[in-house]
């Protein structure tokens, strides 16, 4: 069990490894449209994050090269939580809030190439901000 979890492990690292880097995909540009106002750079867990000054929004994007992912966060939201098919984003997209979440984050996953991309936003007004979202996942290409 346990050479199981470890092989699990260096394989989705490897895959990590291949996939570009967060920052690469998103912008300052794209999180200040997000946003509305001018946006921070930060560093979070996903390495690439984003704030305003008055940090009271935040924005970071996780990238993952293992489509499965797209398919499993679909459902555990399903179970948890509130999910909306998204169309027009280039590729299978939906969006996804939690109850306890309220109307202060949001996540927006699309698969795009093979490669699933995640935006989750944190802000007052998550909700409202979703057209902003879908703006920028429209644009943004996962390629290396």
């Amino acid at each position: 069990m346990i050479k199981v979890m470890i092989g699990a492990a260096l394989t989705c690292v490897c895959l990590a490894a291949q996939a570009p880097r967060p920052c690469s995909v998103l912008t300052a540009a794209d999180a200040s449209a997000i946003f509305g106002v001018p946006a921070i750079q930060t560093r979070d867990r996903s390495g690439c994050g984003w704030e305003d000054a008055a940090h009271k929004r935040s924005l970071s994007i996780a990238i993952y090269k293992v489509a499965a992912m797209f398919e499993g966060a679909r459902q555990g939201y399903s179970k948890e939580g509130t999910v909306h098919d998204e169309g027009g984003l280039g590729g299978p997209a939906f969006s996804a809030a939690r109850p306890t979440w309220g109307t202060g984050e949001i996540e927006l996953y699309c698969l795009k190439q093979s490669i699933v991309l995640m935006l989750h936003l944190e802000a007052v007004d998550a909700a409202s901000r979703l057209p902003q979202l879908r703006a920028v996942m429209r644009k943004l290409d996962p390629k290396p």
